[in-house]
């Protein structure tokens, strides 16, 4: 029986991509940071905890990436979970744990910089209750 390997991630991009030509094969190499957040039942508090996870595209994705993919915005990522063993300088053996993306998508607006916030909605609780002019 076949095994499942799929991962799922949505996070914020740490860094720019990194872009590198293997042959004629172009692959990009980035950083995703995904936030969980939970009460504590102890003390009631909220608790949070960040991961970063290493994420590879080859090919198209490596492209997409490349045009689309910057510090700060938030993506969604499906992939494939790989480890990977080599050997260092000293002889000692050395792991990296990536996902292989086959899925990237940008989330969120499109430039943030120049959209107008979204129609506040009634009960909206940080907005005024004007939605007369909403087109639904």
């Amino acid at each position: 029986m076949a095994g499942v390997n799929k991962c799922i991630f949505v996070g914020n991009i740490t860094r720019d991509p990194d872009i590198k030509h293997l042959s004629d094969v172009k692959v990009a190499n980035f950083t995703i940071a995904v936030n969980k957040s939970w009460k504590d039942r102890q003390t009631d508090e909220w608790k949070e905890k960040v991961e970063f996870v290493r994420i590879v595209a080859w090919r198209y994705l490596a492209e997409k990436a490349e045009r689309s993919l910057t510090k700060g915005k938030q993506c969604f990522v499906e992939g494939e979970l790989e480890t990977r063993k080599w050997t260092d300088k000293e002889g000692n053996d050395k792991y990296t744990t990536e996902i292989i993306a086959r899925d990237i998508q940008l989330m969120g607006r499109k430039d943030d910089d120049e959209q107008a916030p979204a129609p506040k909605l009634k009960g909206d609780t940080y907005g005024d209750d004007d939605t007369e002019d909403l087109p639904f």
